[in-house]
């Protein structure tokens, strides 16, 4: 009777990993975990005049204030350049320098970059005709990655995604340049959110 061969278990061994990569390929957003906290920026990492314009525009600080239509920041990124991108939600009117948007429904999407002179240099919305959340921000290269859940079809400038869960609100997953815009939105498994998505980020506070 042969022995097994000794290569079997170096074979069985390389399973894993390539298991991993594969999983990992779904989604970005399982590099981050339940645990991406976008409070790494902190008031001391912003400029005065960053914080000042943050501080007329009198953001959201407690879910209250949300529930009572006051505009949120969720997540937050700060560049190389020392600008603050954002990532939140608003209901109503938004206006942020010379960009401004009227929402759809509920609540609708924006991600926008403040420079270190407290200029806003960039807005960009989205939204459906329900209640849009934001819950997680990444950045690779120059590409900027959002992810959250919309309840309506949803316009991501041209892109538009479409609502088929009925009641249940749809995960997304969306890629965008600062400089030019939404570039794809696709729906994706609500299991690749984080588990909470409803966190406020308040480091200008």
């Amino acid at each position: 009777m042969e022995e097994p061969s000794g290569q079997e278990t170096p074979r069985r061994l390389l399973i894993f990993p390539v298991l991993l990569a594969l999983l990992l390929a779904v989604s970005p957003i399982l590099l981050f975990g339940d645990d991406a906290d976008s409070g790494a920026v902190l008031r001391e990492d912003l400029s005065e005049a960053q914080l000042e314009t943050l501080a007329e525009l009198d953001f959201a600080r407690t879910p209250a204030d949300v529930r009572g239509g006051m505009t949120a920041l969720n997540q937050a990124f700060l560049l190389d350049s020392g600008s603050l991108v954002v990532a939140g939600t608003w209901e109503g009117s938004l206006e942020l320098g010379n960009w401004s948007d009227e929402s759809v429904g509920g609540r609708d999407l924006f991600v926008a970059e403040l420079t270190t002179d407290g200029d806003w240099s960039s807005a960009h919305f989205a939204g459906s005709s329900g209640e849009d959340s934001i819950a997680l921000l990444s950045i690779s290269g120059d590409r900027l990655s959002v992810w959250g859940r919309v309840n309506g079809e949803a316009r991501f400038a041209s892109e538009i995604l479409d609502h088929h869960t009925g009641w249940s609100p749809t995960a997304f997953e969306a890629h965008l340049y600062i400089d030019e815009g939404w570039q794809r939105v696709w729906q994706i498994d609500d299991e690749l959110l984080p588990v909470s998505s409803t966190s406020l980020w308040c480091g200008f506070a």
